[in-house]
This record gives structure tokens, sequence and C-alpha cells, in this order.
């Protein structure tokens, strides 16, 4: 009989890591051996929806040693909170407490009592925290305690500016990527530049005003500086303050993303911004990015209106997003709709777009490219027409293959 046990420890975590949650508790009764393994996958990543499991989850870390220590990613989401008892967050503390191992903490609820459990905790290797509290002394300092080891922090909770004093600033000298609440910018500090991602990912967003828009990207230019590569915002559109500042004062990046919320509606129907009012809208902000290399663009539509982009459309837009952006290589259009920069054998990026995937694209998209390639070819024969032709006969070959299978099911599919 196969012994499972002589394998490398490395090996056997690998296959018990392939276990449902269902085998992994079988496992723990097989022997103690096998128990240990299969106790360190069953804890190492926890998430919780529902307060029962979430308690008795945390029992189990209270009783035993190594399912507390075998714990790296906690995430508390609870739908069915309500009024919860002290006791509940004191079995959640004393739980939280023991995982001293754990690196990666999400609390997506806003209740004060996290607070408090919050002050009672410390996690030597935490390296990405993320949370819906609000930004009060208690929060502050549960971060402070941490900023020797957070890489990655997510602030989407709420300011209170009725407070008699606010929080102090706090120094996190490895932080490289923020997400959430624009105006926590404020209560970040670095001596030395290290973030380079920040993602405006908060509803607050839409909601800032100038004067704020202007204070959080100049703050975030004082402290990046030239380290920030990548911001994302959402917003209502591309003409509001923040997409606004950020063209002004952060023109040297990298990676840019912009998601539009259609959600705006007035009092007799709701106000359809498609995908070419985006394009247009982000347009007007692309000259300021001369450094910019990838460009991701989305839009969360209203109702069920079908704002997609034709292929011919697609690459009108990319290509005047190239023009603005001479360094420009990738670029994502809403609905997934993405496009690269084609690369040529011994001379480098060309003015060559090709859409990334085949799964939309039908003939007549096909031959529309296939024109597009013979017109570019054109203009320079000597270095691109071998790369049009197969490019073409490429393309070619899967749409008609896929048709083939479409029609016939029976078509074998192994090439």
């Amino acid at each position: 009989m196969f012994n499972l046990l002589r394998l490398p420890p490395e090996v056997i975590s690998h296959i018990i890591g392939c276990c449902s949650i269902h085998d992994l508790v079988t496992l723990c009764r097989v022997s103690k051996a096998i128990q240990v393994f299969s106790t360190r996958t069953l804890y190492r990543d926890l998430s919780f929806n529902k307060v029962s499991l979430l308690l008795k989850c945390c029992r189990a870390l209270i009783k035993r040693e190594l399912s507390a220590n075998s714990v790296r990613s906690f995430r508390i989401e609870l739908n069915d909170l309500g009024y919860p008892l002290f006791a509940f967050y004191r079995i959640l503390e004393n739980a939280l407490r023991l995982s001293s191992k754990l690196q990666d903490l999400r609390i997506d609820n806003s209740e004060f009592g996290f607070q408090l459990i919050l002050s009672a905790c410390h996690f030597p290797c935490l390296f990405y925290f993320q949370t819906r509290l609000r930004m009060i002394s208690s929060l502050t300092e549960f971060i402070y305690r941490h900023s020797s080891t957070i890489t990655g922090l997510h602030l989407d909770g709420e300011l209170l500016e009725h407070l008699s004093f606010l929080p102090e600033p706090v120094n996190l000298p490895l932080l490289t990527s923020f997400s959430g609440n624009p105006v926590f910018v404020h209560y970040i500090q670095q001596e030395q530049p290290k973030l380079c991602s920040v993602k405006f990912s908060a509803l607050e967003t839409l909601t800032l005003t100038d004067t704020e828009a202007s204070n959080v990207v100049n703050h975030l230019r004082e402290i990046a500086g030239e380290s920030l590569e990548c911001v994302s915002v959402i917003g209502s559109a591309c003409s509001d303050p923040l997409p606004k500042y950020i063209a002004k004062y952060l023109n040297s990046l990298r990676n840019l993303g912009f998601v539009h919320l259609n959600t705006l509606v007035n009092e007799m129907e709701p106000y359809i911004f498609s995908a070419e009012d985006l394009c247009e809208d982000v347009k007007l902000l692309l000259p300021e990015f001369q450094q910019l290399e990838r460009l991701i663009l989305n839009h969360v539509p209203f109702g069920e209106c079908h704002t997609g982009l034709s292929v011919p459309d697609s690459h009108k837009f990319v290509t005047d997003f190239h023009t603005l952006c001479p360094k420009l290589k990738v670029v994502l259009l809403p609905n997934k709709n993405g496009w690269h920069r084609c690369y040529l054998p011994e001379s480098g990026p060309s003015n060559v777009w090709m859409p990334d995937s085949l799964e939309d694209i039908d003939i007549d998209d096909a031959l529309w490219l296939f024109d597009m390639l013979f017109t570019e070819g054109k203009k320079d024969p000597s270095c691109i027409g071998k790369v049009i032709v197969s490019a073409t006969k490429m393309y070619l070959e899967e749409v008609d293959h896929e048709r083939r299978i479409n029609d016939n099911p029976n078509v074998d599919n192994t090439e």
C-alpha cells in the first residue's frame, strides 16, 4: 500500500492543498501526521459571512494552537451581524490574538466593536490590511503598530469630521499600494517614496470637491513622487475634479485606469453614459500622460443597456490614444475589450494595434482586420509585410475553425 508520508513534505502539502474543505476535515481524522498537514491547509485562508460559522471557527482556534498558528488570511464580511453581544467580540479577539502568524486581515464591517478588537491585537507578520472601519484614533494606532510590515492598505471607511481632534498621519516605510477612500491619503507618510500603486475605489470619490481633490493629489505627489506608477479611479465622468488633478500633477504615470459608474439618473429617465462617451472623455486627459504605457477603461452601465464598441470603433479609439500617448502599449476598453501594440522582429514596437482575444470576432471583423493590416503594410512593406500575412492567416484560421466547430459539433477539436 502506498504511504503518503514517504513523500517530501512540500509534495504532501501540495496534494492536500487540492482537497476540498469536506475532504480536509476528513483527513484531520486519519492520523496525527496527516492531521498536521490538513490542519495547516484547512485554517490557512479563512473567510466568513455568517456569525455562526465565525464563532465556531474562533472556538477551534482558541482550543488548538496548531490551528491558530496555521492562519495566514482572515476575512470578515458578515451579512447577519445585527447587534452582537460583547461576548461575540471577546471570542473573536481571543482567536485573533492567538493567530500570531497572520499576514492578511480584512474586516469588511463598520461596527465599532471591531475597533476595540484591533486595539488589543498585534500581528508581527501582517503585510495587508483592509477595513471599512471609520478613521478614528484606534484604527490609526493599529496601523501604526504594524507600520514596519504593512505593504498593502485598503481603507474604505468614513472620516468623522465632527471629532474634536483628527488622527495623526502614520509613517509607512514599506507601503507600496493603497486603495479606498481618497481622503485617507492624508494619513500616510513616507520618508523614502515606495508607494507605486493607488486605487481610489470608494464611493466617496464621487463627492470630492475641487479643493479636496486638489489636496489629495498634491499630498500623493509629495509622499510618492516618481515612485508612483499606477493610479486607478472611479467616478461619474473623467471630467470630475479628481481625474483632472491627476492629469495635472501626476503626469509621469505608466499605468492609468478609469471606471465610470453609469448610475446618474434624473427625474425622468436614466442618463446613459456610453463607452464612446467615456473614451471621448478620456481623450481630453491623455495629452498630459506622455509616459503612459497601459490604459484601462471600464464602466458600470445602467440597467441592461448595451454600450459595447465594435472592432473598427475600438481600433479608432486605441489609435487615437496612441497618437496622444506615444509610449502606450496596452489598452483595455469597456467590456474587456483588450488591445495590444504589436512588436516586430528586429525593429521593436510598431504602430499596429491588434485585439487580445478572438472570442467575439466574426468573419466580418476578421476581414476588417485584414484590410487594416494591409493598409498599415503599405506604409512600411519592408518590415511589416510578413507579420501582416502571418497575423491575418492566424486570425482567419482560428475564426474559421471556431465556425466549423459551431456548425458541426463532431469536428475534431484536438488540433
